[in-house]
């Protein structure tokens, strides 16, 4: 009896290669997407997953009340790791510390450097601690070296860069900024998915600041302090001990302020709270590539549903034949179950084959280092087995209980209606539903690629173009040059301006604090954005001065500027009333405020206008801000290039366009946006397959009825018109359908950023018309077809 059906399934698949086919392809990109879905979440849900105490494993963030809401910052203050030690016995906690913009020198034998690298935010500052809080092994040498000052760790893939192979790096040393770091030993390889990756993990007690800091009133969010808590410790209470322990202290935090817990498996999910990769995958995005996972491969399924509903009216002389021989439902049911396994089978080896390229494809698409080895997973061929199972339950089900339940006598004498052996209704229902996903993707990706655009070109209060930033050393040595770099850099050909600060106007990187204004006796409940940046500033980034003047050269902190939000912050309506108004920073930096700016955007667009505080001070300058003549940037950024070589001559050139710094901020939209352009266009393909397949079998159905029709007069273009009415009328229903819940999704999406585009009907009809044009086309070449063909042809039978 199998082998029976098994060969009935054949012949019938055989008999019917053009439906088969496109059933397969249909099947075959649905599942493909799924699995490379599958993959990617697999990849990112696996974060910091791996370490066997992740459950006790906690980072210490800063809880901190601001205009009646919480702030919420990764930063720990600074003696925090060391106090712990001492004050709360039991446990285990570690100081961790990101360095970023680090120079590598690699020296001789005669200490001549003979390698240079550039590592950006790739350093960590830990102590021996940190690898008993966390499981990451050591091939060489021993962590404890950590508690030396001047050690470190280095990775196999960083060890064989530094040194050309990993097994003689230890002993070496190398210098970091200018320290000379010892190597203590190797480290295996990290995993890829942890937000602790780092190749090099100096001690901690090499930076003296941070080892013997007793300041307790600034916190860093690169400057993290994870803790692991004995079994059955709740993070609740010791949430308390450290607030408790922050207001021992420190005699004069504000009320409010407090220490917090967040779990290890959360940073790499936490959107509001930063962390080292600067990406984090919130549970919003999880569930929308999940849902459009989902309702790709329904849209396949529906595809094969749609083709074998339409076929039932050929196969119904087939099931009276077997009905008539005593065969059950259960028996035809399970031949046309066979049929689907079959299908989704062949489905499946295709999907394994666009997968196996596809995968690091996408990988590259998002900047994640997928591979196809994370296809052989065990897990992931569980879920590909799962999906086979699910495909077909979801695409046989139909077909066989329509199949299985035909009245033999009527479908033996031929006098079975079309509409009893395909459920028209149910047909058209699932159309509609198809262009719904296809034109909900469709205009979710319109709408994302206009909200890129817009950032793209707004104006953020200042000059982008042709701007290049330029680190520059922090060591005393380098500061002293900073005159002498100034006058050469102004007389390169096609340098316009030239500007020394801590970073440009928006930046990842920025300091904030709250401050006195005006000899008051609090400082202020909110917080400012401290720009440190020279005279030049203005000028260079073409930032406008509304009121008062600019700073005067110095070197020091020794006056202000302010902008208009900070203004209205302090429920000022004049901008001219704050002028020779004193403000002091931490007590430490006071100076008056000489002039204001009108707003920019000192963070991303994700937030409005912040308060923002300009001042100078040499000894944070980090960047050279250089606007540049467009005509030959080319011929200045290698005289720049020269000029910072010879100055510091073991300092990495690196330069960065700020214009493309910018754009970096939404640089996972812009990766993300991309994948949904594939998924988009994958829907409407699935879509306008499955409708070709439906024209093909009507125009199948309906030969002869053409025919006749262009017998008597009928012209082609009637014809085509024939066959696309209806489909075009089910496209239409479906845009009414998906262009509010396209419109309602996408506003939430939008509500992440503080400036957005409007969802204009224009976008929405525009989305509509493209949808509805490629499946005309669709049908066309079918319609097309049928409409031409020689009606003598058809009807010679009659």
């Amino acid at each position: 009896m199998f082998r029976s059906y098994l060969k009935t399934a054949f012949r019938s698949l055989w008999k019917n290669k053009g439906f088969s086919l496109i059933n397969i392809a249909g099947l075959g990109a649905g599942i493909a997407v799924c699995l490379i879905i599958f993959t990617i979440l697999q990849f990112e849900l696996g974060f910091d997953g791996f370490h066997k105490n992740k459950d006790r494993i906690f980072r210490v963030i800063s809880e901190r009340e601001q205009s009646g809401d919480i702030r919420r910052s990764p930063g720990a203050p600074y003696p925090m790791p060391g106090i712990l030690k001492q004050e709360m016995p039991g446990v285990i906690s570690s100081g961790v510390f990101q360095e970023t913009n680090v120079q590598i020198i690699i020296d001789d034998e005669q200490g001549r450097p003979v390698k240079r690298f550039r590592e950006e935010g790739s350093v960590f500052c830990v102590e021996p601690s940190f690898f008993e809080i966390f499981d990451f092994a050591v091939e060489a040498g021993d962590y404890h070296s950590l508690a030396d000052p001047n050690t470190a760790l280095l990775s196999k893939e960083v060890a064989d860069r530094f040194f050309g192979d990993w097994r003689t790096a230890t002993g070496k040393t190398f210098r970091k900024n200018g320290q000379v770091i010892k190597v203590a030993g190797i480290m295996k390889d990290l995993p890829v998915n942890t937000d602790l990756r780092s190749g090099i993990f100096v001690s901690y007690s090499s930076q003296k600041w941070l080892s013997t800091s007793d300041d307790w009133h600034s916190t860093a969010s690169n400057h993290n302090c994870y803790l692991l808590l004995p079994e059955g410790t709740k993070s609740a209470d010791i949430s308390l001990k450290l607030t408790a322990l922050l207001a021992k202290h420190s005699d004069d935090k504000k009320k409010g302020d407090a220490q917090a817990l967040q779990p290890v498996t959360d940073v790499h999910y936490n959107g509001e709270i930063s962390n080292y990769t600067g990406r984090a995958v919130t549970g919003q995005l999880v569930n929308t590539l999940s849902l459009i996972a989902g309702f790709i491969l329904l849209i396949a399924c529906v595809n094969f549903v749609n083709l074998s509903t339409a076929q039932a009216f050929n196969r119904s002389k087939e099931v009276g034949v077997r009905k008539v021989l005593g065969g059950s439902k259960f028996q035809i049911r399970s031949q046309f179950y066979g049929e689907t396994f079959l299908l989704a089978a062949c489905a499946t080896i295709l999907a394994g084959l666009i997968t196996i390229p596809a995968l690091p494809a996408i990988g590259g698409l998002l900047d994640l280092p997928l591979d196809n080895s994370l296809l052989l997973k065990p897990s992931v061929l569980l879920a590909l087995a799962g999906m086979l199972a699910l495909v077909v339950a979801l695409a046989g089900f139909y077909p066989a209980i329509v199949l299985s339940r035909y009245n033999p006598i009527t479908a033996l004498k031929g006098k079975l209606t079309r509409k009893a052996s395909g459920g028209v209704a149910v047909r058209r229902g699932l159309v509609v539903f198809q262009f719904v996903v296809a034109q909900v993707l469709i205009i979710g990706m319109v709408v994302i690629v206009q909200q890129m655009s817009f950032f793209q070109k707004h104006d953020m209060g200042f000059d982008k173009e042709a701007i290049v930033n330029l680190s520059i050393p922090s060591d005393s040595a380098s500061m002293s040059k900073m005159d002498f770099l100034r006058s050469k850099v102004k007389s390169i050909n096609g340098v316009k301006e030239v500007s020394f600060s801590f970073a440009s106007p928006a930046d990842n990187g920025n300091w904030s604090s709250n401050f006195r204004f005006d000899h008051a006796a609090e400082e202020t409940e909110w917080f400012a954005n401290l720009k440190w940046a020279d005279h030049d500033f203005l000028n260079a980034y073409d930032i406008k001065l509304i009121a008062g003047r600019n700073l005067y050269p110095s070197d020091t902190v020794a006056e202000f500027l302010v902008n208009e939000t900070f203004v209205k912050q302090l429920g000022i309506t004049d901008v001219r009333q704050v002028l020779n108004k004193e403000i002091s920073i931490w007590d430490a930096m006071k100076g008056n405020v000489v002039g204001v700016v009108k707003d920019f955007n000192a963070l991303s667009l994700r937030s409005g206008f912040v308060p923002v505080v300009i001042s100078t001070n040499k000894t944070n300058y980090r960047k050279a801000g250089i606007k540049l003549q467009t005509a030959d940037m080319g011929t200045a950024l290698t005289s720049l290039r020269q000029l910072w070589t010879a100055t510091f001559p073991d300092f990495v050139f690196q330069e960065q366009f700020l214009d493309e710094k910018v754009a970096n901020f939404y640089a996972q939209e812009q990766r993300l946006s991309g994948l949904y352009k594939i998924f988009a266009a994958l829907a409407m393909f699935l879509s306008c397959l499955g409708l070709y397949g439906l024209v093909s079998f009507m125009a199948i159905q309906r030969v002869k009825e053409v025919g006749i029709r262009k017998v008597l007069g009928a012209s082609s273009l009637k014809i085509v018109l024939l066959f696309s009415k209806e489909f075009l009328i089910l496209i239409g229903i479906a845009f009414v359908i998906a262009a509010p819940l396209a419109v309602y999704f996408m506003n939430k999406w939008l509500k992440e950023f503080a400036y957005q585009i409007d969802i204009s009907w224009e976008i929405i009809m525009l989305a509509g018309i493209s949808a509805a044009v490629i499946a005309l086309l669709t049908i066309s070449v079918k319609a097309i077809r049928a409409a031409l063909a020689n009606p003598v042809r058809s009807l010679r039978s009659e």
